[in-house]
């Protein structure tokens, strides 16, 4: 089970071989690409004495720069070979390479997006250059980059979630990419230069060669932000509850850690705490999934001892609303926001996306929350949180001051339209 979630699994044999596992794992999880290890260690060596333990902090050197990089450089710097897009995905982010992208983004006229299921933050939001987050469906990320001659793809991979048709890289592109493992390099796609070496100190190197000037500072205009943001998203209307969860950000510390998961709502979640600057900001792992946002919400309060927000749907709360009862317990600062629309209306778009047919059109099984109705509020409030429902602005801002005071779990709750 555990080698489909992490790079690297083993299973010590006797309690001898414990440090030499500890250190292997240890190393593994740093070594590119980065990710989590899992050692399983059987309860019983808990008891059994060692004669010898040590462990040594290895020290890894992988800002590793090809010596060919130039070439990379030349075919970035053609101007009259068209139209440039680059992709980052998460590897930006984890080699901090961030700075450098904005500088080559700017230098090299490009449009940058993150991938879908990038992880972490991999781009300066608030640059000129940035359009977005790539859709997860593969005929929607063939039609943006239908409109480019050229991809940089900075990191593993454009992961895709549903394939809906059609293939999600248009043949014609012309496809560079740079990865610090080759693991990914070049497998997905036909690339037509793939590059071996660590993010950072590439694009530090490139930026070096194309004599890319810094950036200017990002200006972040939030009057003009949120103006067009209250314009798009009324109070009024089909989806007047879309102006509630924008209320509701206003209000929060732009520093504080937000966690969206896969529901209805996370891609509308995403752009508007983006547009406002949040700055830390955890949204879908690999692939999507449900159930890791609540945990994490915990976890993250728990490490920082200051308050962590939580978007959920009343369909992927199902999947860990247990967790309310760790932060009761040990008084950790954490806000769930419940989307309730009675459904699991993520899987029903899901299964309409890949039918072509609008909701209206599909009969569904299983996906609705009406026979019983479910009462996630008591529900919540049985596992030691404090709860409200959200219904209006005024609501909102009393409810969220006192939830941002309260050590230990709130659980709020706003209700969707269908």
């Amino acid at each position: 089970m555990a080698e489909t979630a992490t790079k690297y699994s083993l299973e010590v044999a006797q309690a001898e071989d414990l440090p030499v596992a500890l250190q292997r794992c240890w190393l593994q999880a740093q070594l590119q690409p980065s990710g989590p290890v899992f050692l399983s260690v059987p309860m019983n060596f808990m008891q059994e004495p060692m004669a010898e333990v040590g462990l040594r902090r290895t020290v890894v050197l992988d800002d590793v720069v090809p010596a060919g990089l130039s070439q990379l450089a030349e075919v970035l710097r053609a101007s009259d070979a068209g139209s440039l897009a680059i992709v980052a995905d998460y590897a930006v982010g984890a080699s901090d390479a961030v700075e450098h992208l904005s500088r080559l983004a700017s230098c090299l006229g490009a449009d940058v997006y993150s991938a879908p299921f990038h992880v972490q933050g991999v781009v300066n939001p608030l640059h000129p250059r940035y359009k977005g987050q790539l859709p997860a469906t593969t005929r929607e990320i063939r039609s943006t980059l239908s409109h480019y001659d050229r991809l940089l793809l900075l990191g593993e991979k454009i992961d895709t979630f549903t394939f809906n048709g059609v293939q999600a890289i248009p043949a014609s592109l012309k496809i560079y990419h740079l990865a610090p493992s080759t693991r990914q390099l070049g497998f997905d796609y036909p690339c037509d230069l793939a590059v071996l070496g660590d993010v950072d100190a590439c694009l530090k190197a490139l930026v070096d060669q194309l004599a890319a000037p810094a950036d200017s500072p990002s200006h972040h205009d939030g009057a003009a932000v949120l103006a067009e943001l209250q314009a798009q998203y009324p109070a009024e209307g089909t989806h007047a509850s879309d102006a509630l969860i924008l209320d509701l950000l206003q209000q929060l510390p732009r520093d504080c850690h937000l966690i969206t998961e896969g529901s209805s709502e996370d891609a509308l979640v995403q752009r508007m705490a983006i547009a406002l600057g949040f700055s830390n900001v955890h949204f879908a792992p690999r692939g999507g999934g449900l159930g890791w946002a609540m945990p994490s919400g915990v976890g993250l309060a728990l490490a920082t001892g200051q308050p962590s927000v939580c978007f959920v749907g009343d369909g992927g709360a199902q999947f860990s609303i247990h967790a309310i009862w760790s932060a009761a317990r040990y008084q950790i600062p954490v806000v769930f926001i419940c989307f309730v629309n009675r459904e699991y209306r993520i899987l029903k778009d899901l299964w309409c996306g890949a039918l072509n047919i609008s909701v209206d059109q599909a009969r569904f099984v299983g996906l609705d929350f009406d026979d019983p109705a479910l009462d996630l509020e008591s529900i919540a409030r049985g596992y030691g949180a404090r709860t409200a429902c959200l219904r209006d602005a005024t609501t909102i801002q009393s409810e969220l001051r006192a939830s941002m005071q309260h050590r230990g779990p709130s659980f709020l709750l706003i209700e969707r339209e269908a």
